[in-house]
């Protein structure tokens, strides 16, 4: 099958909807299927150390760039990440350029990964748009489109019911985050060090601030000091530095940024527990599966994606949203409980070796995209 793959944002941001894309384009590759990567370039964008690493390990996959002169520049002024609007402004603008494109290319399917990014395909190409996420609320223009379009595909149940709720169509697939778990793998030769991790964009929606006030409920209620790592950035950081210090944890905390995928790897396997209290929005977050297949228990929320891979005190731990006191009695519990952390971990990496690896994902897509 001949794909290509419509994401304008994955040169150069890092975040689920860009590492799922690039995910699926490395293992239809090995599946056998020519895939291309149709994203943008322009000198006043910084090219993601994710992506250059990608297409060194991915020859087999084609990279082709829509180039941004200075016209679209004042799109990229607002910090991406941050709303909808920033999103949706370059999704219109862009798709554009991604038509005239399209227009003198053929593909037997496109994969796109933001609503309005579907209007980058011709009638006379067939389209899949896949659904990361969900907004509060849809804009006049994603209504529009999704009244007509039919070929979608949700990353969670959870996310499929919102979308629906919001005019989406009833028989949408559902095809969730997955992970490479050959590459993120258990380590036991290398010390626990990280006594807490997250991993992810820092915006308020994954409960960072929660995770903050649990940290000093466990100081004031256990005299728990446990350490906590924290890779990623966003428009949140700030806010989170400020908080931190306010709440007495400086010594306990580490903001790390971003790091290149060796390094994240072995932050990983050096943690003893990893903390991804979502609250709203998300499908199964990749992180999520990422630390459980390189054995390290997860703690997360309910009422979201997230149950539909975590089973509580089964493979995971379960807590309340936006409730720092649930989330500061589940990271003693675990802290606490070494047969437990052995228990869940290994039940984590079974289900993911069983459900979620990202070979049989691709398989899966593939499966959809064929019936498309």
């Amino acid at each position: 099958m001949k794909i290509l793959i419509y994401q304008p944002r994955v040169s150069y941001y890092t975040g689920g909807g860009e590492v799922y894309p690039l995910q699926t384009a490395k293992f239809f590759n090995k599946l056998g299927h020519d895939v291309t990567i149709l994203t943008t370039q322009a000198k006043y964008l910084p090219v993601w150390e994710y992506f250059k690493k990608f297409m060194k390990e991915n020859p087999g996959v084609k990279i082709e760039y829509l180039t941004l002169d200075d016209n679209y520049k004042d799109i990229y002024k607002d910090p991406p990440g941050v709303n909808w609007e920033r999103w949706d402004k370059e999704s219109l603008w862009v798709s554009r350029l991604g038509y005239e494109f399209l227009l003198k290319h053929k593909y037997d399917i496109v994969s796109v990964h933001c609503v309005i990014d579907s209007l980058a395909v011709p009638f006379d190409q067939k389209r899949i748009v896949h659904l990361h996420g969900a907004p509060d609320e849809l804009n006049y223009t994603c209504k529009l489109i999704l009244s007509k379009e039919k070929s979608l595909v949700a990353v969670s149940k959870n996310v499929a019911d919102k979308w629906i709720k919001l005019g989406a169509f009833e028989g949408m697939k559902i095809s969730t985050n997955a992970v490479d778990n050959e590459l993120y793998i258990p380590n036991d030769n290398i010390e626990k060090n990280i006594d807490l991790i997250f991993v992810g964009r820092l915006i308020p929606i994954k409960g960072l601030q929660y995770t903050l006030k649990a940290l000093k409920l466990l100081k004031d209620k256990y005299n728990l000091t446990p350490n906590f790592t924290i890779i990623g950035d966003g428009p949140y950081r700030q806010y989170l530095e400020s908080l931190t210090n306010e709440l007495g944890l400086k010594d306990q905390v580490v903001f790390k940024g971003l790091v290149i995928q060796e390094n994240l790897i072995r932050s990983y396997q050096s943690a003893k527990i990893a903390v991804f209290p979502s609250y709203a929005k998300e499908g199964i977050m990749s992180t999520l599966l990422e630390a459980g297949s390189c054995g390290v228990p997860n703690i997360t929320t309910r009422g979201s994606s997230m149950e539909e891979f975590a089973k509580d005190n089964e493979n995971a731990l379960l807590v309340e949203p936006e409730n720092e006191e649930d989330l500061c009695e589940k990271i003693h519990m675990l802290l606490t409980d070494k047969e437990l952390r052995s228990k869940i971990s290994t039940n984590a990496l079974k289900t993911i070796k069983e459900q979620y690896s990202w070979i049989n994902k691709a398989k899966e897509l593939i499966k959809i995209y064929s019936e498309v």
